[in-house]
C-alpha cells in the first residue's frame, strides 16, 4: 500500500498539468450533462403543460395532401361513435407570399396563412394586441388579422391593404401570440 502512494505523489509532482486538465474535463463534462438534462426538463415542463393551447385542440389529425373521401368518412365514423369528442373544426394552412397592395411599398414576406372556422380555438383562447378577444367579424369581406411582426416588415398598418398571392385583404387586427 505504501508503494501505491508514494507511486501516487511522485506522478501527482511530475505530471500536475496533466492531472488538473484531467478534473477541469471532468468537470466541464458533469457541467454539461446537468445543465442540458435541465434545459430539456424545463422545455418539455414548458411545452408540456401549454400543448393544448399551443395545439388550441386536444387532438389534430393534419395532412400534407387532400384527404380522400374514404380517409374523411373514416375520421367522421371516429368522431360520431366517440362521446368524448365535444366540438371540432377545420383549418388550413400553407405558406404565401404577402406585399402590401400600394405599389410604392415595395416589402414581401413569406408568410404562414391560416384559415380558421368556427369555433376557433376550441382550447385556450385567440386574444388580440389590444387584449380583446378575437371576433370572426374581423375575417368577414377579405378582412385579415396579422401578426404585429409582419405588419413592421411590411412597413403597414391597421386599415392598410395587402396582397396575398393574388387576392387583397384589409388588416383589421393585430395578435402577439
Amino acid at each position: 500500500m505504501r508503494f501505491i502512494l508514494n507511486l501516487t505523489r511522485r506522478e501527482i509532482r511530475s505530471s500536475w498539468r496533466r492531472l488538473l486538465f484531467f478534473f477541469l474535463c471532468i468537470a466541464l463534462g458533469v457541467g454539461s450533462v446537468v445543465a442540458l438534462r435541465s434545459l430539456i426538463q424545463n422545455l418539455t415542463q414548458a411545452v408540456g403543460t401549454d400543448a393544448r393551447a399551443l395545439m388550441t385542440a386536444d387532438v389534430e389529425i393534419a395532412s400534407t395532401a387532400d384527404y380522400s373521401p374514404s380517409d374523411i368518412s373514416k375520421i367522421e365514423a371516429v368522431i360520431n361513435a366517440s362521446n368524448i369528442i365535444e366540438a371540432r373544426n377545420e383549418t388550413i394552412t400553407t405558406a404565401a407570399m404577402a406585399s402590401p397592395s400600394d405599389p410604392s411599398n415595395p416589402n414581401t414576406r413569406l408568410i404562414e396563412l391560416k384559415g380558421i372556422e368556427p369555433p376557433f380555438p376550441l382550447v385556450g383562447s385567440f386574444d388580440m394586441a389590444d387584449g380583446e378577444p378575437f371576433d370572426f367579424r374581423l375575417l368577414e369581406n377579405n378582412g385579415a388579422v396579422a401578426a404585429k411582426s409582419l405588419l413592421e416588415d411590411l412597413d403597414v398598418k391597421v386599415g392598410d391593404r395587402i396582397m396575398i398571392g393574388e387576392a387583397d385583404f384589409q388588416i383589421r387586427g393585430i395578435f402577439d401570440q
